[in-house]
């Protein structure tokens, strides 16, 4: 052969191998134990480094009491993965700020480390395997203020399982918060998204004060009466006078009524000054008498007047 056909040769042979054929195939690399071995621990890992991301905030007391702060279902997922080495604690307070991230009974109480369990301020609690519900551990459980429970798990509650019924709920949903009113019966009333976040608080008694900030100093309020499920008319920065009435201000004019507009509505014209809020405070002196506190003319200037709200009824 002569030295032509020998570089014919060896150039073939190079070709091959650059081009893979020399090479073992992929597919046996991936079923050698070593291989998978560490595909294996690469998976592991990750998983590691993906809870670490997600843990929630988590806070441990001498009393047995772990308090944990779940704000998106990343975070839950994290939790739940490491319960279990909390053995040493017996209370359980799941914190759920406000969302709606879904919680599952059975993976809370799987591994029987707590007998107390209590689930407030949003959170919607369902159960993934009922065969796996573990409850024999548990003496309490509470839910407070969550934003619903699976119908279905309801009747297999034990009877020390509350149910804290505040007559309302408030959660994340996105970018926006979900605000639901209950009647004693549990019935939605009231249902409204926001896109910032509410306040929602009591001011009286059975009566519920629920607003929004639009930007200071705006806001918009309306009232609930927990009793009778009735809602109010919303208003533009109220003011509460004592817990039975409320002031506002509407074409210049001052406007004083109950919370539901169903026993008195005065309007008050005074030449108050050019302000969003020239009435800063009014007061119940007692039943009968009001306290304006308000600017006057364009100079701003301080007022103090005293109203006869029985005086202004026989009037109108």
């Amino acid at each position: 052969m002569n030295n032509t056909g020998i570089r014919r040769i060896l150039l073939s042979i190079t070709i091959a191998l650059l081009s893979g054929c020399g090479k073992q195939k992929e597919s046996d690399v991936e079923t050698q134990p070593e291989y998978v071995e560490h595909q294996q621990q690469k998976t592991t890992e990750e998983s590691e480094i993906e809870n670490i991301l997600n843990m929630p905030s988590i806070e441990t007391w001498a009393d047995g009491t772990v308090q944990v702060e779940i704000r998106n279902q990343n975070e839950y997922i994290a939790w739940i993965r490491q319960a279990k080495n909390y053995n040493t604690c017996i209370r359980l307070v799941m914190e759920m700020m406000e969302t709606d991230v879904t919680v599952y009974l059975d993976e809370i109480l799987k591994y029987g480390n707590f007998k107390y369990l209590t689930i407030k301020n949003g959170g919607i609690v369902s159960v993934k395997d009922r065969i796996a519900l573990n409850l024999d551990s548990m003496e309490e459980i509470l839910f407070d203020r969550i934003c619903s429970i699976n119908g279905d798990l309801i009747g297999e509650l034990p009877e020390y399982a509350v149910i804290e019924n505040k007559q309302y709920s408030l959660c994340q949903i996105g970018d926006e918060y979900e605000v639901k009113l209950f009647d004693q019966s549990g019935n939605v009333v009231y249902s409204m998204m926001y896109p910032k976040q509410p306040w929602i608080g009591e001011v009286a008694e059975n009566v519920l004060e629920i607003g929004v900030s639009t930007g200071s100093p705006s806001r918009y309020t309306f009232y609930f009466d927990k009793t009778s499920g009735k809602s109010s008319m919303v208003y533009f920065n109220p003011i509460l006078i004592g817990d039975r009435y409320v002031g506002y201000m509407e074409n210049e004019k001052l406007i004083i009524t109950d919370l539901f507009q169903e026993e008195l509505n005065l309007e008050i014209a005074r030449d108050f000054s050019p302000a969003v809020n020239p009435v800063t405070n009014i007061e119940m002196l007692d039943s009968k008498t009001l306290r304006l506190h308000y600017y006057r003319g364009e100079n701003f200037i301080e007022a103090q007047e005293d109203i006869s709200i029985q005086e202004r009824i026989k009037n109108e």
